[in-house]
């Protein structure tokens, strides 16, 4: 009987230990990783008196964003830095200039416009074959014998 009450004892005392042991591990609060606890750090104000600083921070990032692809272009193509003409001119301003014209002068104005945008096309058409003859290293070499038999 002392035998069994003694093992008993030992078998409580040894429960408790482990109780003990796995209780030490255990908090009475969970862990908040770091990320969590930055979120409810910048969450703290609510959001009616957080929104000036949160737009801020989006249009700061948007202006990075443009400057950073902006520079990526320049970077790829630096021939590109295509700047329109905005300078105000009589014959692009359509409201005040050609505002009472009959369909006979719009005809007319539409066909110089076509005239013109075909002039441009052929002359840039024109620019492009003579960039690529200057680029071509050879010029063929005919035997005189079949020269005489061409001309």
């Amino acid at each position: 009987m002392q035998i069994e009450k003694c093992k008993n004892e030992k078998i409580e005392i040894l429960k408790k230990e482990l109780e003990e042991n796995e209780l030490k591990h255990l908090k009475s609060q969970p862990e908040i990783n770091q990320e969590s606890s930055m979120l409810v750090g910048q969450r703290s104000k609510p959001l009616h008196l957080r929104t000036e600083e949160i737009l801020s921070a989006q249009k700061a990032k948007q202006n990075r964003l443009k400057d950073q692809m902006n520079m990526e272009k320049e970077l790829k193509d630096p021939t590109s830095n295509h700047k329109p003409n905005l300078e105000w001119t009589r014959e692009r301003s359509f409201s005040s200039a050609k505002k009472n014209r009959d369909y006979k002068e719009f005809i007319k104005d539409v066909e110089g416009w076509y005239k013109k945008r075909n002039e441009k096309i052929q002359t840039s058409q024109l620019n492009n074959l003579k960039e690529d003859f200057k680029k071509m290293p050879f010029r063929p070499q005919i035997n005189k014998k079949r020269k005489n038999l061409t001309v």
